[in-house]
């Protein structure tokens, strides 16, 4: 079964377009920096509260959002490893900075579950959930908005 399941990704990977395999390299790179910086990062040091208002995106920028949302996504489940959800905020708004794109916000939440705290971060586009599933984090309470120290 495992052999079959590779052949299949393999056979999905070389179907992709060029560009498509750039952008999954990209994501994929974009992951393991993220990884290394919440690694090396000193605790309470790699989230700021968001202070600036962020411009409305066009519909390139939505375009361009949701095909690296999707690039990070895909990169997720089948890349080298499989981050947290900070990580992949983190890798997303790195992308998105990259690209230019306005409009995004980090967005925490928590709720509790079986008498456990449980924290989520994700990244929102205007009211858009990017690379997540808008019934998960919809069971958690917004806390903040915030940007991403290192995301530059």
């Amino acid at each position: 079964p495992d052999m079959r399941r590779l052949a299949s990704r393999l056979s999905k990977l070389v179907s992709l377009s060029e560009s498509e395999r750039r952008e999954l390299l990209r994501a994929q790179l974009a992951l393991l920096r993220a990884q290394l910086a919440v690694w090396t990062t000193p605790q309470g040091r790699l989230v700021r509260p968001a202070r600036e208002p962020s411009a409305t995106p066009d519909e390139r920028a939505r375009l361009t959002a949701r095909r690296l949302a999707t690039a990070v996504s895909v990169a997720s489940r089948y890349g080298v490893f499989r981050p947290n959800c900070l990580v992949r905020s983190l890798a997303l708004s790195r992308l998105l900075e990259r690209e230019h794109v306005t409009g995004w916000h980090v967005r925490i939440g928590v709720r509790e579950r079986t008498g456990r705290f449980e924290a989520h971060a994700w990244v929102e586009l205007d009211a858009e959930i990017l690379a997540d599933s808008s019934t998960h984090v919809a069971s958690f309470e917004r806390l903040a908005d915030v940007r991403l120290v290192r995301a530059r």
